[in-house]
């Protein structure tokens, strides 16, 4: 599945903030540990019990908040960014 996700601001730097349901049905529910990578102009996510971040958010509702330096300078000249999900990884890359 592919969504669109609008790349917001959080104090001077680029953020992708990702929530619903989709992100439980494909493997990233609260409490879940990944990984995160660059490659090539892409972020990739994949679920990884010795990941160093964890999925936010409360109860069923999971979230996951991407805002930091990687994030920036790959999709500061991005309004929005395409997120692809599969079982246990989501890819994202910048949206013309």
């Amino acid at each position: 599945m592919i969504k669109n996700f609008k790349v917001g601001q959080n104090k001077g730097r680029s953020r992708v903030w990702l929530d619903g349901s989709y992100l439980n049905d494909y493997g990233f529910k609260r409490g879940i540990k990944y990984t995160t990578t660059i490659k090539d102009d892409a972020i990739v996510l994949l679920v990884d019990q010795d990941g160093s971040r964890k999925v936010a958010g409360k109860g069923d509702k999971p979230i996951i908040d991407l805002c930091n330096n990687n994030i920036t300078n790959l999709f500061s000249d991005f309004e929005r960014v395409f997120v692809s999900f599969d079982h246990n990884s989501i890819i994202i890359e910048g949206a013309i």
